[in-house]
């Protein structure tokens, strides 16, 4: 159960991130009733409001759910939340709503992420799920563990069970069940979920969600192959990822495949098979890369990073096919990368390292990142995942799907 020394907390840090983004300080209001606490933000006198600003938000004391109110006085806004509480069926959460929180207010940002936005036809409520990140058991409805169950291992995307896809399909499975049990009907079966969710009934939308720096933010997001699988399965609409390319690794500016580990090399093409060893290209396409990055305010290139950069920048992975423990998808490694200084600098607090970004990977395009010590990491909607120690291990993982264990928030994994 929610306290209001963490409430408090994720008010400020709510007032914190608005100030930086609106360019003038908010303060963090807060108001306690027996379901919860009302937060909202107070500009200062001097300061125009933008129309249609100053919402209410309700964080649930209880299930640490947050829920969006008009402009309204606060009192009226809690009897709101109180009639929503108690005329509704409480529904079981498929995430740790409670874990979100813990980690929010240790100042981690939610970025790189996707929002799924589910509107079934019947009632057209918008209801939202976002990946689940950090330290948390999942509680997914029987019929997508049946799914997820039924799936080979090595032919899932990495952390699947943890994309806003997923969540959301079994948030809107428990919903239902928690209507249908108050009401003495039975649980829903899989052709029911068809007929609730499936065959047009509700329209399934998925955005980007990055900071604010970044232009991807906002933007329509493509669902990975194994969420594409599963909307399928219950006869949701979902557009293919793009279609896989023929297996292989594409070299671009000059680089030269002495710098692969031999079980990479069998599998290189070069992009310009008339100057594939044109090593002084690189270092001067790559050194103009570094001097934009500095002009732009962009992160710093430390040694780790220039010499993965110098040895791998450049590799793209084409193919998509079951991998030894994850589905192998298509990645580049290069400077052409998101700007995403918060959210590495973010992370970099958990490691006691700092952070370079050095490509992106997927159809959810997410972060490749290196650190001080040389070691790779990917960020993505289900968190970070420790790739390999050097820049040749975070290689051969991607390209043969190995295991990539998940960074806990206490840094180890």
């Amino acid at each position: 159960m929610l306290t209001r020394e963490i409430a408090e907390r994720v008010a400020a840090g709510w007032a914190a991130r608005a100030s930086e983004s609106l360019g003038y300080e908010v303060t963090p209001m807060l108001h306690e009733f027996d379901e919860g606490f009302v937060l909202w933000l107070k500009e200062l006198p001097s300061t125009m409001p933008d129309p249609g600003s100053g919402g209410r938000t309700v964080l649930d004391r209880r299930t640490g759910a947050f829920t969006m109110y008009p402009v309204l006085p606060i009192e009226q806004v809690a009897e709101m939340h109180r009639q929503r509480v108690h005329r509704k069926p409480a529904a079981p959460s498929t995430v740790d709503r409670m874990a979100q929180i813990r980690r929010r207010t240790a100042g981690r940002l939610p970025a790189p992420t996707v929002a799924a936005h589910l509107t079934p036809l019947r009632d057209r409520r918008l209801r939202r799920a976002f990946g689940a990140k950090g330290d948390q058991e999942l509680n997914h409805h029987r019929l997508v563990r049946e799914w997820l169950a039924a799936q080979p291992a090595n032919q899932l995307t990495r952390g699947v069970e943890r994309h806003a896809e997923l969540i959301m399909l079994s948030d809107a499975l428990h919903e239902h069940d928690a209507v249908a049990v108050a009401s003495g009907r039975p649980l829903i079966d899989l052709p029911g979920a068809r007929e609730l969710l499936g065959r047009g009934a509700a329209v399934v939308e998925l955005f980007h969600v990055r900071e604010q720096a970044d232009d991807l933010g906002a933007t329509p997001a493509t669902a990975c192959a194994s969420c594409t699988a599963a909307l399928r399965h219950f006869d949701i609409p979902c557009p293919p990822p793009s279609a896989p390319a023929e297996r292989g690794i594409t070299l671009y500016y000059g680089c030269y495949s002495s710098g692969l580990v031999p079980e990479l090399r069998s599998l290189v093409t070069f992009e310009d098979p008339e100057s594939p060893h044109r090593a002084d290209l690189r270092v001067e396409v790559f050194e103009e890369a570094v001097q934009k990055l500095r002009d732009e305010g962009g992160p710093e290139v430390f040694p780790a990073a220039w010499d993965a950069l110098m040895r791998y920048g450049g590799v793209t992975w084409k193919g998509r096919q079951p991998g030894e423990n994850h589905l192998v998808d298509r990645f580049d490694i290069g400077f052409y990368v998101p700007r995403c200084r918060e959210t590495l600098d973010s992370f970099a607090r958990v490691l006691g390292a700092r952070l370079c970004p050095i490509g992106d990977e997927g159809p959810d395009r997410s972060i490749l990142a290196i650190d001080e010590h040389g070691r790779v990491f990917a960020l993505d909607q289900g968190g970070e995942w420790l790739l390999g120690t050097t820049i040749e291990e975070a290689v051969g993982t991607l390209v043969f799907g190995r295991l990539q264990p998940r960074v806990r928030d206490d840094g180890g994994w």
